[in-house]
């Protein structure tokens, strides 16, 4: 407890203490100061200044500018949330794209767990290298086509959505559907290299995703030209690349057909996909593309 004495003189410390009775107060070098200078001297500013400092707490700011991610321009927030600009049910494409890269990266890393699971088991440590090889040569074949077709399905999304500068809540549901094609396909995967490759329905789900994944594709690139303010692409590559998808998902069913009906084949049908370039460049000049255009 605090013992006051105000009938007592108040005498400074040394270093600039004061002491009022058996209380120590910084920051003061009188040398004799009575009850009234210590409360107006100490206790009266410091309250002022709390008094300021919580003023100025409440005190509302003016809007902080945020850089658009369109533009280089700063743009205000408004009330609701959005950015000054951007349409009403309209959002920025950077947040969507980071996700979208996420997802196919985890979708790739995938791929790898049922040959990890197989190469560290107990009977794979046994038997040694050359046995696994041997005996997981299948899902070894599976993991390297799967990888490979996933990262041209997400190239040809890459190079669609560079020219995207806001997406739009259809636009990003197409993109969520596309997704969920990519994610299964370490499923179908997996389910490829454990069956026999005579088992028909395993084909059908493993080929049948990628043909799914083209479908979707092409429907991102329709809506994208029905939607031109949405991006900056051009209608002529828009339209190379809905050849390029036309293209893919053809090939992808022909390869379908193919290993269902001649089980025999195994996963063989798959290559008929080195077609796509000359079919690509037949169904560009049906849809009126010059021939020196690229696919975006």
């Amino acid at each position: 407890d605090v013992v006051i004495a105000p009938e007592e003189p108040v005498k400074a410390e040394p270093f600039g203490c004061l002491r009022y009775g058996e209380q120590l107060v910084p920051g003061h070098a009188e040398l004799w100061l009575d009850e009234d200078a210590v409360l107006h001297r100490t206790i009266l500013p410091r309250v002022a200044r709390l008094l300021v400092v919580g003023a100025m707490s409440v005190v509302p700011r003016a809007p902080t500018p945020v850089a658009d991610s369109i533009g280089a321009v700063s743009e205000e927030v408004a009330g609701d949330g959005t950015l000054d600009g951007i349409p009403d049910g309209l959002f920025s494409a950077e947040r969507a794209k980071a996700f979208i890269d996420a997802v196919v990266a985890i979708a790739m890393t995938l791929l790898i767990l049922p040959l990890m699971d197989a190469a560290t088991s107990d009977l794979a440590v046994a038997k040694g290298a050359a046995w696994w090889f041997d005996h997981h040569g299948s899902q070894l074949l599976s993991f390297v086509l799967s990888f490979v077709i996933i990262a041209m399905f997400w190239l040809n999304h890459h190079r669609l959505f560079a020219s995207v500068k806001l997406v739009s809540t259809g636009l990003l549901w197409l993109n969520i559907a596309w997704l969920l094609s990519i994610v299964w396909l370490p499923v179908a995967t997996a389910l490829s290299g454990a069956m026999k490759d005579t088992d028909t329905i395993v084909k059908a789900v493993y080929i049948g995703s990628m043909v799914v994944t083209c479908l979707l594709t092409l429907l991102l690139r329709l809506y994208l030209r029905a939607h031109t303010s949405l991006h900056g692409v051009t209608d002529v590559h828009l339209r190379s690349g809905v050849a390029v998808d036309l293209s893919m998902a053809l090939l992808f069913t022909v390869a379908l057909v193919l290993a269902v009906v001649f089980p025999a084949l195994s996963y063989w049908p798959l290559f008929v996909m080195l077609l796509t370039g000359p079919l690509q460049s037949l169904l560009g000049r049906m849809l009126g593309v010059p021939k020196a255009t690229t696919a975006t």
